[in-house]
């Protein structure tokens, strides 16, 4: 899928507080990183623009293309976006936001409970106390194909929490 022409990935922050009983809680608001090169069939091959198909802040920042979000009340608006902006876009398009946020969630929750043995393991050795006062950030950061199909593109443990624009 693409958004105004460009490939774009979400990021979604997840609070893991408690393996048992399993609670996760899922922040409402993320992000929508966009590449800074729009995506055409003639670049599909060009594997070496990687502001093209790349959608990494980290990357994309560097790009002279890059539009920084200098007001959060417009966060529709730049390389890098707010998910409710993104709902109401998906909404404009016809498309069922909740259906394709539900898949999201379902892909979290896996996610966590394929990890949860470990997580315990870990737990049980390393935390002596058993009060509830542990907990890990997540950022997960998910694809949309033009299926409207979410893929888990990868999860980052305690992601940055940098705040470089007013929409961060």
């Amino acid at each position: 899928m693409l958004l105004d022409g460009y490939k774009f990935d979400l990021r979604i922050y997840v609070a893991l507080t408690s393996i048992v009983p399993l609670r996760i809680y899922i922040y409402e608001e993320g992000l929508v990183r966009l590449a800074t090169v729009k995506y055409s069939q003639a670049l599909q091959n060009n594997k070496h623009n990687q502001y093209t198909h790349l959608t990494n802040y980290s990357l994309n920042k560097h790009n002279a293309a890059f539009q920084n979000n200098l007001d959060a009340q417009q966060d529709d608006q730049g390389s890098k976006q707010s998910l409710s902006a993104f709902r109401r876009k998906l909404k404009q398009m016809g498309y069922d936001d909740q259906l394709i946020f539900s898949k999201i969630e379902d892909i979290i929750i896996k996610t966590i409970v394929s990890i949860e043995h470990i997580v315990n393991n870990a737990t049980d050795m390393f935390v002596p106390y058993k009060n509830g006062n542990c907990f890990e950030l997540f950022g997960f950061d998910i694809l949309i194909d033009r299926d409207l199909q979410p893929w888990l593109l990868e999860v980052n443990l305690t992601p940055a929490l940098s705040c470089d624009s007013p929409l961060d």
